[in-house]
């Protein structure tokens, strides 16, 4: 009965481990961290989620929002630290400085 039960937390570390480590993880976390930033803002309810992509040079992830009234605007760009636990906006291309 042990054995089993250390077998199946070792399965699941290694799972969670795994996703983890391929960025899908983290990302989901950039998705939900960067849109309650957004929805936080005056005009936060005008963009949609584009993309999530991790930016080496810079060592964060970006949130990628466009805004669905206007097509031709302007891409609005969150920034989201750190790569391995990203939960704090650093950068808002809406507010820069």
């Amino acid at each position: 009965m042990k054995k089993k039960h250390f077998i199946t937390i070792f399965i699941v570390a290694v799972i969670f481990l795994t996703l983890w480590f391929s960025d899908f993880l983290p990302k989901q976390i950039v998705k939900v961290v960067a849109g309650n930033y957004i929805s936080n803002q005056v005009d936060g309810v005008d963009y949609k989620l584009k993309d999530v992509e991790y930016s080496p040079a810079h060592d964060c992830y970006f949130a990628y929002y466009v805004n669905e009234k206007e097509p031709n605007a302007r891409t609005r760009n969150i920034g989201v630290y750190y790569r391995w636990f990203p939960v704090s906006v650093y950068f808002d291309s809406a507010y820069p400085g």
